[in-house]
């Protein structure tokens, strides 16, 4: 190796530094090997590579054993990320149809409630009418028809009812399933190790979905609370319109015993009279 110095005062740095790096090049020893191949150490190269490719096969015979034990601990679902996310579609498919149906259900139960309120509103009306007709003999009202117009209206709001019995076991039976449902999600949510968006999605569709029927409930019982008032109203005007009938009943009773009582006394009296005048006639002569 050759370095090349400068005397010159402006090259000092440089010159320092290339013999410090000479001074170190020097110590340097090379040790010259022929290269040897031989045929024992090949072999030994192939038994190691041999054994590896063992071990990696019995690696993944392993793996293969664990995947297919934690298949069945999940109870037979494959979680691979394409069907984890068709089995996440299969139940919102399936929620979205459930949920439908259980709010088609529930509103045609409100909407029966509301024609049983108006049933019972039209017989209250023909009650009064036939009250009416009782009461004051009015000739107006037709006592035979309003009867019939009553037994037709008592048949309707019992078929009404009947009907909403039917619908709400229908509704009961569909509410059972709520907890397939639910088995699902928490299947799911134990897979769910990488906070999948469409199973986050698939919660927030269940979870408004009850939220949803929920009010649809709440609806049907205010309207439920509704019309037992309102009954609970005309029980109560009814009740009060007959005592009120009943002392004007009473009140004519009296009326007409006073009556009586005045025109029996009037007609003692005027016999009295005439007796007093008799007498008086009778003493002239």
């Amino acid at each position: 190796m050759i370095s090349t110095i400068s005397p010159y005062l402006f090259s000092k740095d440089e010159t320092i530094n290339t013999l410090l790096f000479a001074n170190r090049a020097k110590n340097i020893q090379t040790i010259v090997k022929k290269n040897k191949t031989m045929r024992y150490q090949i072999n030994k190269y192939d038994e190691i590579i041999s054994n590896l490719n063992n071990e990696l096969e019995n690696l993944r015979h392993n793996l293969s054993i664990k995947k297919y034990n934690q298949h069945l601990l999940r109870g037979g679902i494959d979680y691979s990320k394409n069907n984890f996310n068709s089995k996440i579609d299969k139940i919102r498919r399936e929620i979205i149809t459930h949920f439908n149906d259980e709010i088609k259900i529930k509103n045609e139960i409100i909407d029966i409630q509301k024609n049983i309120d108006m049933l019972i509103e039209k017989y209250h009306e023909k009650e009064f009418l036939l009250s009416k007709c009782l009461n004051y003999n009015n000739n107006m009202f037709n006592e035979k028809i309003i009867r019939y117009d009553l037994n037709k209206i008592n048949e309707q709001i019992n078929f009404q009812k009947q009907l909403i019995i039917n619908k709400e076991n229908f509704y009961n039976e569909l509410m059972k399933k709520r907890e397939y449902f639910k088995n699902e999600i928490n299947k799911i949510s134990i897979n769910n190790t990488n906070n999948n968006n469409n199973f986050n999605n698939l919660q927030y569709l269940y979870y408004s979905f009850v939220f949803e029927v929920k009010k649809i409930e709440n609806e049907f019982q205010n309207l439920v609370d509704q019309s037992k008032i309102k009954h609970e109203f005309n029980n109560k005007k009814n009740e009060i319109e007959n005592k009120h009938k009943k002392f004007e009943s009473e009140n004519d009773i009296r009326k007409k015993k006073i009556f009586n009582i005045n025109k029996s006394f009037n007609f003692l009296l005027l016999f009295k009279i005439m007796t007093i005048l008799i007498q008086i006639i009778f003493s002239f002569q």
